[in-house]
């Protein structure tokens, strides 16, 4: 279940969640991690800091890359 950017502040630090963001890439979904102090979401090998401004929904996944609730 994605939730909205509000919902960030909830997550662990280094925290990986699947983001929904159309105007990033072709797919319009990207695996990430939340940054708890820069408060953003990232994944290495970004290829600039533009990523976290084209997110609109996230959800959180497990150790085993499934989404799981809040």
């Amino acid at each position: 279940m994605y939730v909205g950017l509000e919902r960030a502040k909830e997550l662990n630090n280094r925290q990986m969640v699947i983001c929904r963001c159309v105007d990033w890439n072709e797919e319009g979904y990207q695996i990430a991690q939340w940054d708890k102090h820069d408060k953003q979401f990232w994944f290495s090998g970004q290829p600039n800091d533009d990523f976290h401004k084209c997110i609109t929904a996230f959800a959180k996944l497990n150790e085993d890359g499934k989404i799981v609730s809040f």
